[in-house]
């Protein structure tokens, strides 16, 4: 099941590694964990935990 968090850029898909080439959009916090918002190519929208890395 996929999970989605809403974020002022839309719904993004909560994911732990999101596929290269995304680029930062923003942070959003949720559930007491803070999320990083991640735009792919294909404009599809990303929420990696905050500690994630590229």
């Amino acid at each position: 099941m996929r999970r989605f968090l809403m974020c002022s850029h839309g719904a993004a898909q909560v994911t732990d590694a999101p596929p290269p080439g995304c680029t930062f959009v923003g942070t959003v916090a949720a559930d007491g964990e803070r999320y990083r918002v991640l735009r792919g190519e294909d404009k599809t929208l990303y929420a990696a935990p905050a500690e994630w890395v590229e």
